[in-house]
């Protein structure tokens, strides 16, 4: 074998330092969740993940302020749970339309990669909502659907606060 020194590298092959990412493992049959206090209506909450091997179900909830967080019947599904396949290398945020997915790797957009219900490619997952309410908002990684398999899910939450100069 003979090795050949130099050269550009393609940048798939760049190794990323970029330790704003939590991991978290996400047990077979398990969920997880990321709960996100917001104090002011307006606020934007923005995500992104990617899981290191297989598919996860990902949903947005928000739980009013004078609700009791654990009384899932006060839940309003703000993005409801849906499988996604965000099995990839992190390209980081992309601001969307709320409520909307975008690809952050290619740019694609739920309308135009789901295929039977499944966002397909394998891509790192983005996304924004602007809260109309405070609260707490849960964002859920839902394994129970796998018996046997964890997940590794590597995400980031970022809130943005309303311009208060508009």
């Amino acid at each position: 074998m003979q090795l050949c020194y130099g050269g550009i590298v393609p940048e798939q092959y760049y190794k990323s330092n970029d330790d704003s990412y939590e991991r978290v493992t996400v047990a077979a049959s398990s969920v997880h969740i990321h709960r996100q206090v917001i104090e002011k209506a307006g606020t934007t909450l923005a995500w992104d993940f990617y899981t290191d091997d297989r598919d996860i179900n990902f949903g947005v909830y928000h739980v009013p302020a004078d609700a009791d967080e654990h009384d899932r019947d006060q839940h309003k599904a703000i993005q409801p749970l849906e499988r996604v396949a965000s099995h990839s290398s992190k390209y980081g945020i992309a601001f969307v339309a709320p409520g909307a997915w975008l690809c952050a790797r290619c740019s694609c957009t739920s309308a135009s990669s789901r295929l039977g219900g499944v966002l397909r490619g394998a891509c790192s997952m983005a996304g924004t909502v602007v809260c109309d309410a405070p609260g707490v908002y849960h964002l859920v990684w839902d394994n129970s659907f796998s018996w046997l398999r964890k997940k590794y899910v590597n995400y980031k939450v970022e809130t943005v606060l309303p311009d208060e100069t508009a």
